[in-house]
């Protein structure tokens, strides 16, 4: 019964340790609302993180996710995230969280997978850059502007749902080719 008893406080005091340093190394951004998130996960997107972590710290928000109450407003407010800009809703390809924690904290992960590597985004930037002072000049109307480049798209790329790459991908048809709609959609301005 004392061997029993003697290895019960081993394991609580080995796991208080584990708590203890958890809570040491824990420098996680920590948010008390979905606003707050929201703007956090918008500045994530828009510098490409794939991965991040953050936690949640009011006791109201965290017994209401718990209770099941906010879980669906917890992805609701990532979808809102993501939507914020046109630019990131379609240059994501997956989208995975979860959570864990206590009554007092919530830590949330999520991982995002990008259709584009960020150089590869630098690359595009710099090719529409070019590709826009090459086709684009001063005195053009809006109109003018807008026929200038979908006449480029249209002469310069091809509709290919089977290509070997990635046909989602605005580098893709930029550097490639080809593609379908959403890559050339999705070239930076």
């Amino acid at each position: 019964m004392l061997k029993r008893i003697l290895i019960v406080i081993v394991c609580i005091l080995v796991g208080s340790i584990g708590n203890f340093t958890y809570a040491a190394e824990n420098i996680n951004p920590k948010f008390k609302s979905l606003d707050s998130i929201e703007r956090y996960i918008v500045s994530q997107l828009s510098e490409r993180n794939p991965i991040s972590e953050f936690d949640i710290i009011s006791s109201d928000l965290i017994s209401q996710i718990i209770a099941g109450e906010k879980a669906e407003l917890l992805l609701d407010t990532v979808n809102r995230a993501i939507a914020k800009s046109p630019y990131n809703l379609y240059s994501y390809s997956t989208l995975e969280y979860g959570l864990d924690g206590f009554t007092d904290r919530i830590t949330v992960k999520y991982t995002i997978g990008y259709m584009t590597t960020p150089e590869q985004e630098r690359d595009l930037a710099e090719a529409v850059k070019r590709v826009l002072k090459e086709i684009i000049t001063d005195n053009m109307s809006d109109i003018e502007k807008i026929k200038a480049v979908n006449n480029f798209i249209v002469l310069n790329t091809e509709y290919n749902l089977d290509y070997a790459g990635n046909p989602y991908s605005p580098h893709t048809v930029m550097f490639k080719g080809q593609g379908v709609c959403q890559g050339y959609l999705c070239w930076p301005t």
